[in-house]
């Protein structure tokens, strides 16, 4: 019996104060991709809208570096 992963795509984010270093996975396909963001709100938020208006019906975990408790806030909304 095949089973579904729970997720679409996983990405893992490792931030530092001036970049965040993203490692995706699509789970269905097994394809991989790394990607780095400034850790600006502006490119964040860039960010955030690109993943949701290229990604619209995945189901999306995204993996932190902890701490980052401000970070899951800003990206929560």
């Amino acid at each position: 019996m095949k089973m579904n992963p729970p997720f679409d795509l996983v990405i893992g984010l490792d931030r530092s104060d001036r970049k965040a270093d993203l490692h995706w996975i699509d789970l269905p396909t097994g394809a991989e991709q790394r990607q780095t963001v400034p850790t600006s709100p502006e490119a964040l938020q860039a960010w955030a809208e690109a993943l949701r208006r290229n990604h619209p019906d995945d189901r999306v975990a995204v993996c932190f570096e902890q701490p980052a408790n401000n970070l899951i806030a800003f990206l929560a909304r």
